[in-house]
């Protein structure tokens, strides 16, 4: 769904979603997919360090969760 419905809905490239955006990387440079990956790791880095820095709150509301009684 968050790949089908902004691909219909969106006319206009500024307002693509990432994996859209990511998608039309891909076709317009052909098979250059070192170019690609580098695309996708740039993406996937801030979401790796956002993770690193909130882990603690993460693992605390799951131990909260888990508590019986």
């Amino acid at each position: 769904m968050s790949f089908f419905w902004p691909l219909v809905m969106l006319k206009s490239s500024e307002k693509y979603t990432l994996p859209i955006g990511l998608l039309y990387f891909d076709s317009t440079q052909g098979q250059a997919t070192h170019l690609l990956m580098a695309a996708v790791t740039m993406s996937v880095v801030p979401l790796i360090i956002l993770f690193v820095v909130l882990q603690k709150y993460l693992v605390k509301g799951i131990q909260l969760g888990a508590v019986k009684g």
